[in-house]
Parts: structure tokens; sequence; C-alpha cells
């Protein structure tokens, strides 16, 4: 749940804040590069969205993560805790949602935020129909990982220099 619903976040605040916790779950300790987080999630089933449109809410989840990340100039750990809302229209138990969140994430991190940087997506201008030019992103992002290529931004440079290096690129067909 982001900003830009701010009945909706409301409303998920208010019911976290008052109503009864129909599950919760607090995951071990993930210890990954300069980061140690832990998440917990509440889970609430009696969701009720006071605007239109969102009758069909069967779950709220309520997840907060501590986290301690160091810092490697400063050679000390930073602190800090965030906590998210989300809806769904099933019902999940605490470790499925959160894998399901976790999963979102993977997405976002993986294909997202990699279009946004190595074909700029978020500056374009293109507005009438830009699904068509998404799916060639897409299809141009998929060749480009099935040849195993790290660094997408840098390879579409060095091939608008050299046009000729795409046919060193097997098909996925």
């Amino acid at each position: 749940m982001k900003a830009n619903q701010p009945t909706l976040l409301d409303d998920c605040k208010q019911t976290a804040k008052e109503e009864k916790v129909w599950q919760e779950y607090t995951n071990e300790i993930e210890k990954n590069r300069n980061r140690i987080e832990v998440r917990s999630i509440r889970l609430f089933n009696n969701f009720e969205a006071t605007n239109e449109g969102w009758d069909n809410i069967i779950t709220l989840a309520e997840i907060s993560r501590d986290i301690e990340r160091y810092n490697t100039k400063e050679k000390k750990w930073a602190k800090s805790h965030e906590t998210s809302y989300f809806v769904s229209t099933i019902t999940l138990i605490p470790q499925e949602f959160l894998a399901c969140v976790r999963n979102h994430w993977s997405i976002e991190n993986s294909n997202h935020y990699v279009r946004d940087v190595a074909f700029e997506e978020d500056k374009s201008r293109i507005r009438s129909k830009g699904f068509n030019v998404a799916r060639i992103r897409s299809f141009a992002l998929n060749i480009m990982r099935f040849n195993k290529v790290t660094n997408i931004k840098n390879e579409r440079y060095k091939c608008s220099l050299d046009p000729g290096s795409l046919e060193l690129y097997e098909a996925i067909w």
C-alpha cells in the first residue's frame, strides 16, 4: 500500500491499530551482505475499506522490518524500522504472505528496476501504444538474459556502437 491511495492506507493503519490480530509470525534473523533483517507480519481478516471498489479485500497484512545496515565507510551499524501494509483478495498463512511479498520485490528488482535503469522507461515520452515498445524492451531484455549478459545498460551501449555485434546473440526460439 502506497501513499497514492491515502484513504485506503489510512484504513489499513486504523485497522492495524484497533482490530484484533488474526495471525502473526516473526521470521528468523536474515543476514545478507552488510545487512541484518527481521520481518514480522500481523494478519487481519476483518478489514473493511471505507472507499467503494475495495469490497473484495479479504486480508490485511502489516509487515514490520527491523533492519541493521553496516556502513563500511563509517565502520558502524545503523538501525531502521519500516512498516508496510498489503491487502489481499485471498487468505494466506503468514509465512506464505511473507514469501509472496518477497517474490513481488524480486520481480520489482530484477525486472522493473532493470528496465528503468537500462532502458530509461521512466524518461520515455512515448504515450501512444507504449505497450508495444514495452514488449520490444522485454523481448530485448529476455534475449540478453538468455545470453548471460550481466550489465544490460553497457551491452545496449556496446550494441549501439557496433550493430554487427548483435549477430553474436543466440536466439531464444
